[in-house]
């Protein structure tokens, strides 16, 4: 992403390290990004690009990569827990990795301005959890039994907080 010229794309170093891979092909990512966008497919003119690099003056992600936009938008004095699963032979890893960044910095700064209201919260819990999987954000499930176990743990822990917060 270019977020000073508003042009937007997928292209990072982990779509072109892994754009031949299986899940999810890149072909499929860019139409998906072509239909979420409305751009129009031209294929004599798409055949000769290099995977990756259709852009757009679309924000692809609606606004969600901008940490003045999360600011703007937040009504709430905390953000919820992001548990975010990556791949690391997946061509949206860089994406994902990007946004933790910015999710990372969203926290920072709401947490500042609420650090009075906020200042005796008891176990306070990282924010942000992060797994990086070596099969796939889907195919951890099978063949990595331990992360899949750790990504239930947090995410069993979150679900009962929110629980617990709701009940009282």
């Amino acid at each position: 992403t270019n977020d000073g010229n508003k042009e937007w794309s997928m292209d990072s170093p982990s779509l072109r390290r892994n754009s031949y891979t299986r899940m999810p092909p890149v072909t499929w990512l860019e139409w998906s990004l072509k239909a979420y966008t409305g751009m129009e497919t031209v294929p004599d003119v798409e055949k000769d690009l290099i995977l990756g690099t259709i852009s757009t003056s679309v924000d692809i992600t609606g606004g969600s990569m901008t940490v003045s936009e999360w600011i703007k938008r937040s009504k709430s004095t905390s953000l919820p827990r992001l548990i975010l699963v990556t791949a690391k032979g997946d061509p949206l890893q860089d994406g994902g990795l990007a946004f933790k960044g910015v999710y990372d910095k969203v926290i920072e700064e709401v947490g500042a301005k609420n650090s009075k209201r906020n200042s005796n919260i008891k176990g306070e819990i990282s924010r942000i959890k992060h797994f990086d999987t070596n099969s796939g954000h889907g195919g951890f499930y099978l063949f990595e039994p331990s992360v899949f176990q750790d990504v239930m743990k947090e995410w069993y822990s979150e679900m009962r907080s929110v629980w617990e917060r709701k009940v009282v």
